[in-house]
């Protein structure tokens, strides 16, 4: 009862009442070959995927200059 989704665009919004931030879902497309292999990456460091992603979209975003 704690998780609530909507689902209805390519973004969804995801509550939860037991977390501060308000999280939403994203989707990618990609070969099922190569999500198997970052899958299979994630899980022999012990993440998640979603863990992974988060962290590669946070260093990308502190990396790469505003568009102006």
């Amino acid at each position: 009862m704690g998780n609530s989704q909507c689902c209805n665009s390519s973004a969804c919004v995801v509550s939860n009442e037991t977390m501060d931030v308000k999280t939403v879902a994203i989707r990618v497309q990609m070969p099922d070959t190569l999500r198997a292999q970052f899958k299979a990456r994630c899980a022999l460091q012990g993440k998640t995927m979603n863990e992974v992603v988060v962290a590669l979209i946070e260093k990308w975003l502190s990396e790469s200059p505003p568009a102006e």
